[in-house]
C-alpha cells in the first residue's frame, strides 16, 4: 500500500499510521532540497530524527529512504545513478521484516 504526504515532516506521523495496519514493514520515501528557507537542515533533523524514534520504539522495521540533496543534480544521480535506492530499501525491508 502507498500513501502520499504533503509534506517531508508528515512522514513521521504516515508511518505510525501505517503501522496500525500491522504490516510486516514500512518504508518511508523522500527527497529534501535546500530552498529559499533556512527550514532545510532543521527538516532533515527532524525527519531523520523522527522515523530513527519511530523505528526504535516499534517491533516493525520503519525504513527510511529520505535522501537529502544539495541540488538537483545531486538528486538525479542518488535516485537514477548506478544503483537504485529502491531497490535497497525494499532489501533492507524485507530482511529486518525476517528478523523482527
Amino acid at each position: 500500500e502507498v500513501f502520499s504526504v504533503p509534506g517531508a515532516s508528515d512522514l513521521i506521523t504516515a508511518a505510525r499510521l501505517a503501522l496500525r495496519r500491522s504490516p510486516r514493514a514500512v518504508i518511508c520515501t523522500a527527497l529534501l532540497l535546500p530552498g529559499q528557507s533556512d527550514g532545510y537542515k532543521n527538516m532533515c533533523t527532524t525527519v531523520s530524527q523522527g522515523l530513527m524514534r519511530l523505528n526504535a520504539n516499534q517491533d516493525v522495521p520503519v525504513i527510511s529512504g529520505v535522501l537529502m540533496c544539495r541540488d538537483e543534480a545531486q538528486a538525479l544521480e542518488r535516485t537514477h545513478g548506478t544503483e537504485n535506492p529502491g531497490s535497497a530499501l525494499a532489501k533492507a525491508a524485507l530482511y529486518m521484516s525476517k528478523v523482527a
